[in-house]
């Protein structure tokens, strides 16, 4: 492998963790604007060893209207986050 080569790899590695870091900063800027209650119930989805049924039976829910709850949830946050990303791209 040339030098340039893995130069080039090791950009292309640095480029890929910088935007990953900026998702991260942007979705946790975005979970901190929830509604309290949303963001629990984020918490619970997304805690090890979870599911939306699981979920549904802590909170004496139908799991229909928890995963309907968890889409939203999702839409929102996807929403804000490409919101925060365009303005810093264009900062």
């Amino acid at each position: 492998m040339s030098e340039a080569f893995v130069e080039a790899v090791a950009r292309d590695a640095q480029e890929s963790v910088d935007s990953l870091e900026e998702r991260r900063r942007a979705l946790l800027a975005c979970l901190a604007r929830l509604a309290a209650s949303d963001r629990d119930l984020i918490r619970r989805r997304y805690a090890p060893g979870e599911t939306g049924k699981t979920v549904a039976r802590q909170l004496g829910r139908p799991a229909n209207s928890v995963y309907q709850s968890l889409t939203r949830i999702r839409r929102t946050l996807l929403e804000c986050i490409k919101r925060r990303l365009a303005a810093e791209a264009q900062a």
